[in-house]
């Protein structure tokens, strides 16, 4: 069983990833040595994803019957929405349509 390696925690959401890879560690889940760095990055980036960006509407999410699993619940807590907001103010920066569709397409291709 191999595991994904860690990332240098620059953010709550790496903080986040690591101990997504913590959890999977806990748990003895792994990826052979073949699939760690293909299906077990994407593996790992997916659930951090899927846990970050519901992250501060989970309670609002409870009360319309959609729950956290029991096991990803230790991966919950980490975005706080209202202080990223307070934090990104006056930050805004334009990108323009030829630049989103080149990052968006360097992560799928």
């Amino acid at each position: 069983m191999f595991l994904f390696f860690f990332r240098t925690e620059n953010n709550k959401k790496d903080r986040l990833f690591n101990d997504t890879v913590r959890l999977f560690k806990t748990n003895k889940w792994g990826f052979t040595n073949q699939t760690a760095e293909t299906t077990g990055k994407f593996v790992i980036e997916a659930i951090t994803n899927t846990m970050w960006y519901p992250d501060p509407f989970w309670e609002r999410l409870n009360s319309r019957s959609v729950s956290v699993p029991d096991c990803l619940r230790p991966l919950t807590g980490y975005r706080e929405l209202r202080k990223q907001k307070k934090a990104s103010k006056g930050k805004v920066v334009a990108i323009s349509k030829p630049e989103i569709q080149i990052h968006y397409l360097s992560k799928f291709i």
